[in-house]
C-alpha cells in the first residue's frame, strides 16, 4: 500500500466503507477505483450519484496529498465548494481521475510561504467506467489549504 493509500485509509473511513481505493497517485495526479457493489447503486440499476461524489472527491484529495506529500503534516485541507456534472450513466466499476496543474501546484507553493499562508483553488477529476472512454461526470472541487498553526509557533 502506497503512502497515500495509507493516510486514505485512515483518515477517510466513509470511503471506505462504500468500497473506494486509490489505485494511483503521482505529483499532479491521482487515481481513485470504486469497485461495482449492489449497495452503491440507485433506484434504475447505476452507480449512486453520492458514491460517485466520494469517489470524484477522494481521488481529488489523493492528488493533494501526492502533490503537496512534503507539506500534507503542516497543512489543513478541506473542500469548499463543489460541482458535478453527470453526463452519462455510471455503471459496473468506475474509476476516477483527478488533476492539478503545474501552474496551481506552484501557485499553492508560493502562496503557503507567504505571510497569511492560506490558498483556495481547483481539482478537476473525470469519472469513467474503468476501461472506457466514455465520460460519466465531470467534478471540480474548490479546496481550502492552510498552513496549521502550531507551525507558525
Amino acid at each position: 500500500m502506497n503512502p497515500v493509500q495509507k493516510f486514505f485509509v485512515k483518515q477517510v473511513p466513509f470511503a471506505q466503507t462504500i468500497g473506494v481505493t486509490i489505485t494511483q497517485s503521482s505529483p499532479g495526479e491521482a487515481c481513485a477505483r470504486l469497485p461495482f457493489s449492489p449497495s452503491n447503486v440507485n433506484h434504475v440499476g447505476t452507480i449512486h450519484a453520492g458514491a460517485l461524489f466520494t469517489l470524484a472527491e477522494s481521488a481529488a484529495a489523493a492528488s493533494i496529498l501526492s502533490t503537496f506529500s512534503d507539506l500534507v503534516p503542516h497543512i489543513l485541507l478541506l473542500v469548499t465548494k463543489s460541482s458535478v456534472e453527470y453526463s452519462a450513466p455510471a455503471q459496473g466499476d468506475i474509476v476516477a481521475v483527478a488533476s492539478i496543474s503545474k501552474e496551481t501546484e506552484q501557485l499553492v507553493r508560493n502562496t503557503l510561504n507567504q505571510p497569511g499562508d492560506r490558498i483556495r483553488f481547483t481539482v478537476h477529476t473525470e469519472i469513467k467506467r474503468e476501461g472506457a472512454d466514455e465520460i460519466s461526470a465531470l467534478a471540480q472541487f474548490e479546496m481550502y489549504i492552510k498552513r496549521n498553526e502550531v507551525d507558525r509557533q
